[in-house]
């Protein structure tokens, strides 16, 4: 598929209106008042962006459960791999008895047999015997074609699960980012809202003085009033936001819900994104799915041999004796044992049918992520081209708005503005303002966005 290929930079008209985004996009560090949850104050913790990935990585739960997972596909292979060592089991057992069968054989396996025994008698009712035994096994089954097919699985399945890790801890870090953006944006619309309620304190206040001198209406006072009241709630709830969007940020973080992070970055123009190449399968998610499937095809292979006769190395050691502390007897014994299930039910052809439905699952699902991987780079570098273009749209009514509003508010003092075009004029600055917010936010989001979509790891790119 054909991406789009592209070096985005900031047109000098967009440029030029930062300075002016500056007073709306530069944050104070700490919330306007103490923060309190549950009638206690919260304690307020400074964070960078460079101090964010350690934090992310190291609190989140989803990290550590993409490393727990990883661990125990790696414990899985150990399992699986157990088999090129031999099997070795000690028993030890102590018996008794009178049965005639145990006694005869007892008295060989300890070399006391003498003629007396040969008597009919003790040979038909013996005395009671004891027999103490140890005895060493041994099973090799290092010739087991399905093992071998098994131990292969689970080698692609450490792989896929590495490699997911990754990708994990990649979503985690843009994750992060994103809510550390949205709290500097949050920050930013109180401090627009802070701004917002000022200049409605003072049109208030120029309204009252002028119909106190008879020049307006009680009518164009209770509007200003009305504004005013409109942006002390605007203020209010973005109070309620920030500190909302903090709470997201440290609980994303893996912080206790007393400590409320604050972002001590702000938020200015991205550098320009460069052009990249960028390749489906070199992108950690895919190369999991990719390993995922092979695993697959590693177990349906395994199905199949199943029908494959398999040997083993068998061996053991045993001695015998009446004393614990003795061994009046060792006998060993060394051969192989084929094994080949004849008939099972028709449950190998059952297990073959499985694995052939699951590698053709995990076929379709790394096919699918490879054409979702191009087709998400083409969309976050489109989205960031669009953020461009709003961040600049927003930049020039930004300032279109701010000289609106100081002309509107001297012909205003001159009489040549009406009250109801000051107050729109003032309602449209408090809307590009916050415009203004969001796009350059947007922007950095779909910068983060798109470098996490083409993110590229390599074979041995994993920890």
């Amino acid at each position: 598929m054909c991406l789009i290929a592209c070096e985005t930079a900031i047109s000098n008209r967009a440029l030029a209106a930062v300075l002016l985004l500056a007073a709306c996009c530069t944050v104070t560090p700490a919330l306007a008042q103490q923060p309190i949850q549950g009638g206690i104050a919260l304690e307020e913790r400074p964070i960078t962006l460079e101090q964010l990935e350690q934090e992310a990585l190291s609190g989140n739960l989803g990290v550590l459960i993409a490393e727990e997972q990883t661990r125990i596909a790696v414990a899985d292979k150990s399992r699986a791999r157990a088999f090129v060592w031999p099997e070795i089991g000690v028993e030890s057992r102590l018996i008794r008895s009178t049965d005639p069968v145990f006694a005869f054989g007892t008295k060989l396996r300890q070399a006391r047999f003498t003629e007396s025994d040969f008597e009919l008698d003790p040979l038909n009712d013996p005395d009671p015997i004891e027999n103490w035994s140890s005895q060493i096994d041994l099973r090799w089954g290092v010739l087991s074609p399905t093992r071998w097919t098994a131990l292969s699985a689970a080698g692609e399945a450490v792989r896929s699960a590495e490699f997911a890790s990754v990708r994990t801890r990649e979503e985690t870090l843009f994750r992060a980012r994103e809510l550390y953006l949205r709290a500097i944006r949050a920050s930013a619309h109180r401090v627009a809202a802070e701004l917002a309620e000022e200049a409605a304190s003072a049109t208030a206040e120029r309204f009252r003085r002028r119909r106190v001198q008879g020049l307006l209406t009680e009518a164009d006072e209770l509007q200003a009033e009305a504004s005013f009241a409109t942006a002390r709630a605007m203020r209010v709830e973005s109070q309620r936001v920030e500190l909302e969007s903090r709470q997201r940020l440290g609980s994303f973080l893996g912080w206790e819900s007393e400590v409320l992070p604050v972002p001590m970055d702000t938020l200015v123009v991205p550098a320009p994104m460069v052009k990249q190449p960028f390749d489906a399968d070199a992108r950690s998610d895919v190369r999991s799915l990719e390993a995922a499937w092979r695993a697959a095809s590693a177990e349906r292979r395994r199905a199949t041999l199943a029908f494959v006769p398999a040997i083993d190395a068998v061996g053991a050691i045993a001695s015998h004796s009446e004393d614990p502390l003795s061994s009046e007897s060792t006998d060993w014994s060394l051969g192989v044992v084929l094994r080949w299930p004849a008939f099972t039910g028709f449950r190998r052809s059952a297990e073959r049918d499985r694995a052939r439905g699951e590698e053709r699952i995990a076929r379709g699902l790394y096919e699918q992520a490879r054409r979702d991987a191009e087709i998400e780079v083409d969309q976050a570098i489109r989205a960031v081209m669009t953020a461009v273009e709003r961040f600049e749209a927003t930049a020039v009514a930004r300032k279109a708005a701010n000289a609106s509003t100081e002309l509107m508010r001297r012909r205003f003092e001159e009489g040549l503005a009406t009250p109801a075009e000051l107050l729109m004029s003032e309602a449209q600055l408090s809307n590009t303002r916050g415009q203004a917010i969001d796009a350059l936010a947007a922007y950095h989001i779909a910068v983060a966005r798109v470098e996490l979509a083409r993110s590229q790891v390599g074979l041995e790119g994993v920890p």
